[in-house]
């Protein structure tokens, strides 16, 4: 889900062009609002981009939470795949480019012999919009985008709503899932609806002539935003879906289906046979979605985790503190 008040949000400097527009991402298709799937019940192509590393081990596939877009895992996917020894940076944090490490790239320069693959949900960022959105839908979709890659294992990352489909992936084809990593979400219910549905509402009823420039558009939005979503992060955070298309302001994300299914975004599938493989918990000391009283779910659903928290951070953990976020990944992960 978007982060609760008072929590980090991962911010891009503007509205960005649809994803389906920009030309970096896979499928390619028509500079125009993304493909509707032929089938409510059938897969859907989703977008995606691919940060180097070699492809002879199995890759990383990071999966943003509601109301985001691939783009949210875009820093971390690159120091993932350069992270390692040294102390690792974001990209163009504190010095325009500066990187960490000896000097010579993240980590001395030693790539992780891995893929890391960032995806755009259905009815999110450039992926096709279809009327169905439910973890089983989520998880077919990646499942299907594995298949056209042609990956036969890997290592699933998944933070808020994506972890939720992560772990719905992984309870349904353990064999697909080497390793498990939940940022920020349990295998329970979350957020009560009625506050995403505001949210939902508020977005629906934003109205923006045609003729206005992006950064007009951009304030007038906002202003419009501000009565029911008051935190102003929140507010830049769900403007990151507000782009042009053909000389009008949309979102591009589809409000009709996430509100429809909103329910069965914040609850989680029911099951019965647990994920065998090793899989990590990471959330952040300040945000309440991984508590306590969660533990005995996820120990029965994946008896093989372990739970971090990281302290300081909100529910955007890999924003807040994300020397730890990428330390504790690595950490997890096998050695190369």
């Amino acid at each position: 889900p978007v982060p609760p008040p008072g929590s980090g949000v991962w911010l891009w400097p503007r509205p960005r062009a649809p994803l389906w527009q920009q030309g970096s991402l896979a499928p390619a298709t028509p500079s125009q609002a993304p493909p509707h799937a032929p089938s409510p019940r059938s897969a859907v192509p989703l977008a995606h981009a691919v940060v180097g590393g070699r492809g002879d081990r199995p890759p990383l596939v990071l999966l943003h939470g509601l109301f985001g877009s691939h783009g949210n895992f875009q820093t971390v996917a690159k120091a993932l795949v350069r992270g390692g020894s040294g102390k690792v940076r974001p990209w163009g944090a504190g010095g325009g480019g500066r990187r960490a490490g000896g000097g010579r790239g993240w980590g001395n320069g030693v790539p992780l012999p891995r893929q890391v693959v960032t995806v755009d949900a259905r009815n999110h960022g450039g992926s096709p919009h279809s009327p169905l959105m439910t973890y089983e839908a989520m998880s077919l979709d990646v499942q299907h985008l594995l298949t056209r890659l042609g990956i036969a294992k890997c290592i699933l990352l998944g933070h808020s709503m994506g972890g939720k489909t992560a772990m719905t992936l992984a309870l349904q084809r353990p064999d697909l899932v080497e390793r498990l990593i939940s940022v920020d979400i349990s295998p329970v219910t979350t957020a009560p609806v009625s506050e995403f549905s505001a949210y939902i509402s508020a977005m629906k009823s934003v109205k923006i002539p045609d003729g206005l420039s992006r950064s007009a558009a951009r304030q007038l939005a906002d202003d419009q935003l501000r009565p029911v979503v008051q935190l102003p992060q929140l507010r830049q955070f769900l403007l990151t879906n507000l782009v042009e298309v053909e000389g009008r302001f949309v979102w591009r994300v589809n409000l009709e289906a996430i509100s429809h299914h909103l329910a069965d975004i914040m609850n989680f599938p029911v099951f019965h046979k647990p994920y065998p493989g090793p899989a990590l918990f990471l959330g952040g000391s300040n945000s309440p979605y991984i508590s306590s009283k969660d533990y005995p779910e996820i120990q029965r659903l994946f008896p093989k985790a372990n739970v971090q928290h990281i302290k300081g951070a909100g529910h955007i953990v890999h924003q807040d503190k994300f020397e730890e976020f990428i330390t504790a990944v690595l950490s997890f992960l096998p050695p190369p």
